[in-house]
């Protein structure tokens, strides 16, 4: 790693950690010099007692500096033990932040960058480092109070030892160094040695040859998946979990492999070893060199004081070399947590307010529009072009794959088009405030997500709700009797993430997303299968109290099932990432040959008897 990287990956990780908490730093430092002084502090003292008891000194005296020494060894224990839990606390807290640093960003980028293969695989290397490789940024804030800790040893290690040369002469300056110099020199050479293996083991575990990118990311999901109970249904039924051993077993056939064990553990073993004999040799050597240039020395004090210092300076220099290796190795991942966070935002927020009208007429319009995914080189839509005003109930119906729903996605501006314009009263979209204009719209999407939280929270998407209108909202939705049963009514937690959370059944849940559109009162409603987890019986309701539930709203409807259409204005048939027909249902039908005939009779059939 070359030392202009290094400066760099501590730059960037000191302003991360003060990002989360600024007084992290100053608190591990201020903790470090406090447990460092302590051993410092009881050879000084024992020094001095050895010497006072040497020279005969009074019981009382020796008494009295015996207390004092442990009054002082006990204050600063005390400090630095307060400092330690501090910085314990404040560490945990830091590595929390941390991990929701990275959940704000998901929540509040772009939803396009979401949807980016280049983002996810950013996000899932960072994920593996910090868990299958344990380059967390836990371990990187346990890194540095570790050197800190070292760096202090060898500073106030120093501050004693200078006395020895310059004052006292009782060791030769010249030696002194050589020997310091060796033993700094022996420690680099065992640390750049033990860096490098880990580099080599680092690079090999995270290289894609190692443990593919599809691994990776297998290996992401299924620890957030395979130990929840939603999931666990489809995992006995289907038996999934033949397969999810399977990949385990064949990562541990693979991790078990005789290369692999002397590579990912036999090799670092004896690397860590050797690194940890070389600083036993060091420090063990301090005292052989005091040992043979003090020979003869009658101040037994000196001896005791200038050995332990001798040997807690190569101890400080060796450990703190050997603890920045992980630090930097740690900060170099960080540089994809910085990656990511540092994501740019590729949607214009535009400025201009969206007018608020009473009449609620607007006009929406795709003017030759034209889309393609990130990374992808199919167009999932192509020359779009059409319009509808507000008030009016739209169908858009065709096969999947056929681009409904990316049209939605455009609509409200998840994405932007990848070629044309769509506009509102006339005016460009991207020109208006993105929240502004997104408030517009009310949308249930076909994979809907419901928090495990208070019904009225979810429906109001706030802590604070209002419970008249939740009450109203989940009674038009069709919902009511199912409210009226639940223990806690709209501060009841759903699903069983909670003690007291309740299961909703799947046309349950899309009623609850429905009366969360409605609370949100949008001129707009988009229903993606509004109605594809409801019953006949509760689609029919659905349906008959349709005008009811909507109300004066524009509705946009995404279905497969074309009775909805009936119930709607406008229909727009799409095929093949294009809008192919548009009118009525009865002139749509009319028309044999259309896609939308063909569509219709292939549901019809099974509703006729034969």
């Amino acid at each position: 790693m070359k030392l202009k990287n290094l400066r760099k990956y501590s730059i960037d990780v000191f302003k991360i950690i003060h990002s989360l908490d600024k007084w992290l730093i100053p608190v591990i430092l201020v903790k470090s010099l406090f447990v460092a002084a302590v051993p410092f502090v009881v050879i000084v003292l024992s020094a001095e007692v050895i010497n006072i008891l040497v020279a005969g000194g009074e019981f009382e005296e020796t008494l009295i500096f015996a207390l004092i020494s442990v009054g002082v060894i006990f204050a600063l224990t005390t400090l630095g033990n307060y400092f330690t839990k501090v910085m314990t606390v404040r560490r945990n807290q830091c590595a929390r932040l941390y991990d929701f640093a990275k959940n704000i960003k998901s929540m509040e980028m772009d939803y396009a960058e979401l949807e980016n293969p280049a983002i996810y695989k950013i996000i899932t290397k960072l994920n593996y480092q910090e868990r299958a490789v344990g380059f967390s940024f836990a371990r990187l804030l346990e890194a540095f109070d570790d050197v800190t800790d070292s760096v202090f040893t060898a500073l106030i290690a120093l501050v004693f030892l200078a006395p020895f040369f310059v004052v006292s002469g009782s060791l030769p300056l010249l030696w002194t160094l050589v020997f310091i110099i060796v033993s700094v020199v022996i420690s680099i050479v065992s640390a750049s040695f033990q860096a490098k293996s880990a580099k080599e083991i680092h690079e090999k575990i995270g290289g894609e040859d190692f443990w593919p990118d599809e691994m990776q990311q297998w290996e992401t999901m299924l620890e957030s998946n395979v130990f929840t109970y939603k999931e666990g249904k489809d995992i006995r039924i289907y038996g999934f979990a033949g397969i999810i051993k399977n990949l385990y077993a064949r990562t541990m056939v693979f991790f078990n492999s005789k290369a692999v064990m002397r590579d990912l553990s036999i090799i670092p073993a004896v690397v860590y070893a050797t690194a940890g004999a070389v600083r036993a040799l060091i420090m063990g050597g301090s005292f052989v060199f005091v040992a043979v240039f003090m020979a003869g020395e009658t101040n037994l004090g000196n001896v005791l004081l200038l050995a332990g210092m001798l040997y807690n300076f190569t101890y400080g220099i060796s450990f703190t070399i050997a603890k920045s290796t992980l630090f930097f190795s740690i900060a170099e991942v960080m540089q994809l947590y910085l990656e990511f966070i540092k994501v740019p935002e590729s949607l214009y927020k535009g400025s201009i307010p969206v007018e608020k009208r009473d009449d609620n007429e607007y006009e929406i319009e795709f003017k030759n529009v034209s889309f393609k995914y990130p990374g992808s080189d199919n167009y999932a839509l192509k020359n779009l072009s059409f319009k509808f005003n507000i008030g009016k109930r739209v169908a858009v119906v065709g096969m999947n794959g056929s681009g409904k729903t990316t049209m939605i996605k455009l609509l409200c501006r998840l994405f932007d088009p990848t070629e044309g314009e769509i506009t509102l009263n006339g005016v460009n979209i991207t020109k208006y405030s993105l929240t502004e204009y997104q408030n517009i719209f009310s949308v249930v999407f076909q994979d809907f997500k419901l928090f495990s939280m208070k019904l009225g929270q979810v429906l109001a998407s706030d802590c604070d709700y209002d419970s008249e209108k939740a009450v109203e909202c989940l009674e038009r939705a069709g919902l009511g009797e199912r409210f009226d049963e639940m223990p806690q009514g709209l501060e009841t937690y759903l699903y069983k993430d909670f003690d007291a959370g309740v299961e909703v059944s799947g046309g349950e849940a899309q009623k609850i997303a429905l009366a969360r559109a409605l609370y949100k009162n949008s001129p707009v409603i988009v229903l993606d299968e509004p109605t594809a987890a409801l019953d006949p019986i509760s689609e029919f309701e659905v349906y008959s109290k349709f005008n009811e539930i909507i109300k004066d709203k524009t509705a946009i409807f995404i279905s497969h099932r074309l009775s909805s259409c009936k119930f709607c204005d406008d229909i727009a048939v799409f095929h093949e990432g294009e809008l192919i027909q548009r009118g009525g249902h009865d002139e749509l039908v009319a028309d044999e040959e259309s896609k939308y005939f063909e569509l219709w009779n292939a549901q019809a059939q099974y509703y006729v008897s034969g």
